[in-house]
């Protein structure tokens, strides 16, 4: 690779998931840079911390997507997503996949699945407890998830270059998709 590796998330919360992640990876021996991008600017210094033990080096963006991708000068070998995307609509997408494939080699992201299955789901959080919020947003982001090739489709009709794109089911709720650069 030549360098050490970049990632971002965006939408990244309080960087819990990030950190269940790359602590599965240990100690980097060469380091890595990892950006969080959260409009609230949420990251919890627990994880910023844990995260720096592991040998990242860590920065936080608190921003609107839009505005960051736009402006940020920075190139990324990877940008991942959870529960992220579904916030927006398809214009929207079109704008940040665009700016996204010109400072990215790789994207994944896991997304509400909407479909039946997923719908019924949400409606049995009722029986985990959850509170009535939950369970309204829980319904709400099905209804705006994804399905088929909806993701793939606003991508290659976002991105000049070619991709290697995948977009599947993953387990009972989700959407997966992912984009791979193949320039060389």
């Amino acid at each position: 690779m030549g360098h050490s590796i970049r990632i971002v998330e965006i939408g990244s919360g309080d960087g819990a998931l990030a950190y269940e992640v790359f602590k599965k990876w240990g100690k980097l021996p060469a380091g890595g840079r990892l950006d969080f991008v959260d409009k609230a600017g949420s990251l919890s210094s627990q994880v910023k911390r844990d995260l720096g033990e592991l040998g990242w080096e860590v920065n936080e963006f608190e921003d609107d997507v839009f505005h960051w991708i736009e402006n940020s000068p920075d190139a990324y070998d990877l940008c991942f997503a959870s529960l992220f995307l579904h916030h927006f609509d398809e214009k929207e997408l079109k704008l940040l996949f665009h700016h996204l494939s010109r400072k990215i080699e790789r994207f994944i992201c896991i997304e509400p699945r909407r479909d039946r299955f997923g719908l019924l789901g949400a409606l049995g959080l009722r029986l985990l407890g959850c509170d009535p919020v939950t369970l309204h947003d829980a319904k709400v982001s099905v209804r705006a998830g994804f399905h088929h090739q909806e993701l793939s489709r606003i991508w290659n009709q976002s991105v000049s270059a070619r991709w290697q794109l995948k977009e599947r089911r993953a387990g009972l709720f989700s959407h997966f998709f992912s984009a791979s650069s193949t320039a060389t």
